[in-house]
């Protein structure tokens, strides 16, 4: 778990430009409102409070009010809020497991689903676990699982229909079946 976080930590550190939004140089902004921050420092206080370290990064209010730096925390639990509640902030909870049935079923033990991210190196894990998993999109090997051509939207909580895509037409349209015998 330690040599992942420490990568993790070491990608983070390299790749991450804090500022304003404005700034060409910047790939790391503000969070969307105060309320935002608050959920995250929540997220966080609760985790640590159950027992999680914060491996790198944490509250850093220097750059302004509702920045929060990229944060890595070790030692997630399933009985953590970040668990069952969509973060929506630059918090990376690592949570240990034994097996990947035993991941899939913490994964899936919330009633929300937007996005879902896992890295392996077993192409047909890819596949298993992308199926298995309850979440409108999957990340696998990659950080960014959204662009303009593909369909955005999560399942249970977090979403009915798409954005972006062809699927995003289906909306729009009434669909008729038409059955003709010959």
């Amino acid at each position: 778990m330690h040599e992942f976080a420490d990568a993790l930590k070491e990608g983070l550190r390299k790749t991450f430009t804090y500022g304003s939004v404005w700034d060409k140089k910047v790939n790391f902004g503000p969070l969307y409102a105060p309320k935002a921050i608050s959920k995250v420092e929540r997220h966080l206080e609760d985790a640590v409070g159950q027992g999680a370290k914060v491996h790198y990064g944490g509250k850093d209010s220097s750059l302004g009010p509702n920045f929060f730096p990229a944060t890595v925390v070790t030692g997630g639990k399933g009985t953590m809020q970040f668990m069952t509640e969509e973060t929506f902030g630059p918090l990376a909870f690592l949570v240990p497991f034994e097996t990947e049935e035993e991941v899939v079923r913490l994964a899936n033990d919330s009633d929300v689903g937007l996005a879902g991210y896992f890295y392996t190196e077993d192409v047909s894990r890819i596949f298993r676990v992308a199926e298995a998993l309850k979440v409108g999109m999957v990340g696998a090997r990659v950080g960014l699982v959204s662009a303009a051509e593909q369909p955005f939207g999560g399942v249970l909580e977090s979403g009915l229909g798409r954005e972006g895509g062809s699927q995003a037409l289906e909306e729009y349209l009434d669909v008729k079946s038409i059955t003709i015998g010959i």
